[in-house]
């Protein structure tokens, strides 16, 4: 990689790591489960919101994403290295650990910028679609982020939680990243020993 490369032509004294993808890590699921559950209730709805990025990320990580693109969900979860599909394998995993069915959750991509296709569906959509199926307490979290941020914090905890009130929903809460939590301090050192 170019930062390997840069230490060594800088001649410094470090040993770089880098950990293997942990978006279905049993760790990392629990931590998000943890992190969520107190804001959820029977009558609260949860939208995982991953970031968004352009398709041809995607296809350029995974070619035979392809003819799945196109579709409302990823079809195609055997695929490590399909963002999308992490994104759709992390979510029904903290949904199991959460004891969530289908229905009680649904799965969307924030932050697209530019005219280039990004991945479906979007949040701010998908957000207006909710309240026209009648969902009017929504819980959201962001778990591609593990901490925090203005994408976080500005754009779903504000912009996104006053557009899904205007639409007609009543309440938008935003739980929090994994962050500094012990519990997500627990799972890095599993992660770590793996």
């Amino acid at each position: 990689t170019h930062l390997q490369a840069l230490i060594k032509q800088m001649d410094w004294k470090v040993e770089l790591a880098c950990l293997p993808p942990f978006y279905n890590h049993p760790a990392f699921l629990a931590a998000q489960a943890e992190q969520i559950r107190p804001f959820l209730a029977p009558d609260k709805h949860l939208l995982l919101s991953f970031h968004g990025i352009p398709e041809r990320h995607v296809l350029r990580s995974s070619p035979s994403c392809e003819t799945c693109l196109p579709k409302p969900a990823c079809q195609r979860l055997e695929h490590s290295h399909c963002y999308r599909g992490q994104s759709y394998d992390t979510a029904h995993g903290v949904a199991r650990s959460l004891g969530l069915k289908p229905g009680q959750y649904s799965i969307s991509f924030q932050a697209r910028l530019g005219r280039t296709p990004w991945i479906r569906p979007f949040t701010d959509h998908h957000l207006e679609e909710l309240v026209k199926k009648g969902v009017r307490k929504l819980v959201v979290t962001c778990p591609s982020f593990v901490a925090d941020c203005l994408e976080t914090l500005e754009e779903i905890g504000v912009r996104e939680r006053t557009r899904f009130i205007e639409a007609g929903g009543e309440s938008l809460e935003l739980a929090p990243c994994l962050n500094d939590s012990e519990t997500w301090a627990n799972a890095v050192t599993e992660i770590l020993h793996a």
